[in-house]
């Protein structure tokens, strides 16, 4: 004899009903319809209740410290621009050092000396790139350099500076005679050039002195085929036409610029304004004294 199959469970609508009625079920049921009214509630009301702009970076609450009076107030603004282009979340742990990052991009910026998180936002303390020459490379075209030789501004002359708001009568004239041996540079890079480097050097050093002594540039004949040496010195001039023989073109130069400072100091007290010089001579102080030598332009 065959067995027969036990008889299949059958679902009765008592026991449906009974599951329905089950209090698993109708929490899972309450769960389910709490999530859907309440997501429905987030879109319909989420920007009454959080106001999304405390929660993201803007232009509004980034804090900069001002730069020097050379560069226009717009440049601190185009950094609170850039830094929050993209509504970085005020949450994000790489916030801080994407924005640090990001404004050393700038060439007037020479290093970030803090960087902070507010309560608002964040707050930058930038240590800025001075001006101390204007080098030109071409006629009344400018490259203006820091004391390390960065440019900070490239191909500018009188007009174009007026129009950017970028005042060039602070700062000394370089003119290197020898314009072949250099290209153009932009904004941020440096020259790498140990002739640029100690253009930039030596107006660092007299940057408070050249003005009242009226010097208007710093010249150098070296010979773009040959490596600066004690035989191309750098001269300041007067527009005058009187001369000091401030250095050799050599790196290391063993003399103090105070030295040297102290001695046309001197000098002046003792015969009156540079333009005493004869033109026909030159006030040497490379030794750090200062002596009057026959002076003779080099022969290019």
């Amino acid at each position: 004899m065959s067995r027969k199959s036990p008889p299949k469970p059958q679902i009765t609508h008592a026991l449906g009903w009974r599951l329905l009625r089950h209090p698993v079920t109708s929490m899972s049921v309450a769960v389910v319809l709490l999530v859907a009214f309440t997501d429905a509630c987030w879109q319909e009301f989420r920007d009454q209740i959080v106001d999304n702009r405390s929660l993201v970076l803007t232009a509004d609450t980034v804090e900069i410290n001002s730069p020097p009076d050379f560069f226009p107030a717009s440049v601190v603004e185009q950094m609170k621009r850039e830094f929050a282009a993209n509504r970085p979340w005020l949450i994000n742990p790489q916030l801080l050092d994407q924005v640090v990052a990001h404004a050393k991009t700038f060439p007037c910026v020479h290093t970030v000396e803090a960087a902070e998180k507010t309560a608002k936002g964040i707050k930058l303390q930038l240590q800025y790139r001075l001006p101390v020459a204007k080098l030109e490379l071409m006629p009344q075209k400018f490259w203006v350099i820091d004391q390390t030789g960065t440019v900070l501004v490239a191909d500018v002359d009188d007009g174009s500076a007026a129009t950017r708001n970028i005042n060039l009568d602070g700062l000394l004239r370089v003119e290197l005679r020898s314009l072949n041996r250099y290209s153009s540079k932009q904004p941020g890079e440096n020259w790498q050039d140990e002739l640029v480097s100690q253009a930039a050097a030596i107006s660092h050093q007299i940057q408070q002195q050249w003005q009242p002594w009226k010097i208007f540039q710093l010249v150098s004949f070296c010979d773009p085929q040959q490596s600066p040496s004690e035989h191309w010195p750098w001269e300041l001039w007067t527009r005058n036409g009187s001369k000091i023989i401030w250095s050799n073109s050599i790196a290391n130069d063993p003399v103090p610029p105070a030295q040297k400072i102290d001695s046309i100091a001197n000098w002046i007290r003792q015969n009156g304004p540079l333009s005493q010089i004869p033109l026909d001579q030159a006030l040497d102080v490379r030794d750090g004294t200062a002596q009057l030598i026959p002076w003779h332009r080099p022969i290019r």
